[in-house]
């Protein structure tokens, strides 16, 4: 997406008219070239994140650890996700699916719940109660991890914040993920863009299917 923008503006400042002054253009010159070495390094380094991550959250109030997974695919120009976690109650297995919202500031991502778009839970969880994350990308070249702290909104029905921290470790995408598993139910896995389509379904496929994306 940033290089799209940059590379936009960059082709602009190139094909800007020459000024008649020589020395005027030859600085005008030397101060494009000055942008692009400066922007270069933004888009050409950008980590593609891209992939289904795995891991756990940890709730601060009951210290518990939580299974934790995440797919996040570019769509449509955009970069969004799937989040799913699960719980045990009563030696019953819980889960839930939520599509979100994400965002970079500086070294910081940023994923906000925006839809429960799948559960299973025995009763309606409360509305408007949304988990927002601050993590730090970390690669040590062998590992791709995100590693930060999450929080809840309060609501009127809700009041109780709650805190935790989140780690997520970057995953093979052929090995199996309940996540994927549930997308794949709800025909959604076919917008993924790190999961690869035979060529022949691909353009059916995508007359067909409305997937619930994140809106901003």
């Amino acid at each position: 997406i940033c290089f799209k923008k940059e590379t936009l503006y960059i082709d602009a400042l190139l094909r800007t008219k020459p000024i008649q002054n020589d020395r005027i253009n030859i600085f005008t010159l030397h101060m494009k070239y000055l942008l692009i070495i400066i922007l270069l390094p933004h888009f050409l380094y950008s980590p593609d994140i891209t992939g289904i991550w795995k891991g756990s959250l940890y709730n601060d109030s009951t210290q518990k650890i939580i299974p934790y997974e995440m797919a996040i695919t570019e769509y449509i120009g955009k970069i969004i996700g799937y989040s799913y976690t699960s719980f045990l109650l009563d030696n019953q297995s819980y889960e839930g699916v939520k599509s979100i919202k994400i965002m970079k500031v500086k070294d910081h991502y940023f994923f906000e719940d925006v839809d429960l778009i799948y559960n299973n839970y025995p009763v309606a969880p409360p509305k408007g109660v949304k988990q927002i994350s601050s993590v730090m990308l970390s690669d040590s070249g062998k590992i791709s991890a995100f590693n930060g702290k999450f929080i809840t909104r309060r609501t009127r029905e809700y009041g109780k914040q709650i805190t935790g921290t989140v780690h997520l470790e970057k995953s093979d995408p052929h090995q199996p993920s309940r996540l994927i598993a549930i997308l794949e139910s709800l025909d959604i896995s076919k917008i993924l863009s790190f999961i690869k389509m035979p060529d022949s379904t691909s353009i059916t496929l995508s007359k067909k299917i409305h997937p619930s994306v994140p809106h901003n």
